[in-house]
């Protein structure tokens, strides 16, 4: 799921917690472009295995 820079900052950390919630992952696109990835320390745990 990708979440527009503007829907962080105005949404805050609510945002992606809204995201989590449904996915594992979510994108974070700046100027239409994906960026970042955010996710879970458990799910960034698992794949650092």
């Amino acid at each position: 799921m990708i979440i527009v820079a503007n829907d962080l900052r105005t949404k805050g950390v609510h945002a992606i917690k809204e995201v989590l919630t449904q996915y594992k992952d979510a994108i974070i696109s700046v100027r239409g472009k994906p960026k970042y990835v955010v996710l879970e320390k458990k799910r960034y745990d698992e794949l650092q295995k």
